[in-house]
């Protein structure tokens, strides 16, 4: 009889994204340890596409949904009924500060090994000594707290980067449990041409293509592209290029108002010919081949797993040096880093890239043996499912 394995995604699916890929194989590959995964959503599966669904029982895993409504004791009370349903023998959380809260209490209260997973840089400031500084003493003794609590309580600790690794352990203390794991994606696909995926999306076949995947929102520095195209066009007297957007809206109004300045931004700057909103799709991996360069000039960063889904594809990466971003995107080698915000220098990696396609194909070579090396999907299942065992 197989034993059960909770995994706690905390968050409503919206597209099929690289990490349900990952979790789905993970669970896969644990079902062949005899290990039988439940995969927790909050709210439903109704707005993701159906082949998620799909691709979730295929793999003979189950799905359980947490509502939000009724507010948190509600949700408590649900993640407690998961335990006693299912008599978890490892519980794996993601997402969601106060959830995973709840999910510790739960996992100490049946003595059940906990996984914790952080995706995301721990704060947008460099220290402690910075935070408490912005937050103060009372905040900053508290959030240090909920970070301790999380490692002593877990057998693991996954952060997504060896950056996010090192801000933890900086605000957690020193702790050997904590650990740098990546998540991988699979191999890009080309089962179908470049011009085919252009011409069925709409997008130009004579001009270099610069992608983006992200949401819509500030810290993923689609303003600061704005600008820097605008010096192509400007500066450097290019015209031949696209940047085309993949990707929607997060939920909040603030989100909303921040797609409105971005297309006035675009009026602004007469670039309406030079851009193309492709909005939510869950074919990343089989149409990133059409484009020529991959750029995720973010504010902030876990470890972006479309920037791993463009080295697969052998794109060139140009991205800002947050957190994860130079542990993928070598400066140099398989692309450009710059700083947030510095749009100048974000002109001069596109031009030079546009302008040198034997330098495209040299970079996106490289881009794809890092893939690679660290993180292919079987490789990064296979290092993960050590982990769980170990924990069991």
């Amino acid at each position: 009889m197989s034993q059960n394995i909770l995994q706690f995604m905390n968050y409503q699916p919206i597209v099929y994204s690289g990490f349900d890929k990952f979790s789905i194989a993970l669970g896969s590959r644990m079902r062949a340890e005899n290990y039988q995964t439940i995969m927790v959503y909050v709210e439903g599966m109704d707005r993701a596409p159906s082949s998620l669904a799909d691709d979730i029982g295929a793999a003979g895993l189950i799905t359980e949904i947490i509502r939000t409504e009724g507010g948190f004791v509600k949700q408590v009370r649900e993640i407690y009924r998961l335990f006693r349903k299912y008599h978890p023998a490892l519980v794996h959380t993601h997402f969601d500060d106060r959830m995973k809260v709840a999910i510790t209490v739960c996992a100490r209260r049946f003595g059940v090994p906990l996984i914790t997973s952080v995706h995301s840089e721990i704060t947008p400031y460099n220290s402690v000594v910075d935070y408490r500084a912005a937050k103060g003493a009372v905040k900053t003794f508290l959030f240090r707290n909920y970070l301790r609590f999380l490692a002593s309580s877990s057998t693991f600790c996954f952060c997504v980067s060896r950056k996010v690794q090192e801000e933890y352990i900086d605000f957690a203390g020193q702790r050997s449990n904590v650990k740098a794991l990546y998540l991988g994606v699979e191999a890009g696909s080309n089962d179908e041409s470049p011009d085919s995926i252009r011409r069925r999306l709409g997008l130009p076949l004579e001009k270099v293509l610069i992608v983006n995947v992200s949401a819509i929102e500030y810290i993923k520095g689609i303003d600061t592209i704005l600008l820097a195209l605008h010096r192509l066009r400007t500066e450097y007297g290019l015209s031949d290029f696209a940047f085309c957007h993949i990707g929607g809206l997060r939920s909040g109004a603030q989100t909303s108002q921040h797609l409105e300045t971005l297309k006035e931004t675009i009026t602004e700057l007469s670039l309406s010919e030079h851009i193309h909103w492709l909005g939510v799709r869950s074919d990343i991996l089989a149409i990133l081949p059409a484009f020529d360069i991959y750029t995720q000039p973010s504010r902030k960063e876990g470890l972006p797993v479309s920037v791993m889904e463009a080295c697969a594809c052998r794109l060139p990466c140009v991205g800002s040096n947050v957190s994860g971003n130079p542990e993928i995107i070598h400066h140099g080698e398989n692309g450009y880093l710059m700083t947030p915000g510095d749009d100048k220098a974000l002109a001069k990696y596109y031009y030079e890239l546009i302008t040198d396609t034997e330098k495209r194909r040299q970079m996106g070579a490289k881009s794809y043996s890092i893939f690679r090396a660290h993180f292919s999907l079987p490789t990064q299942v296979d290092r993960t499912v050590e982990y769980y065992k170990a924990a069991l």
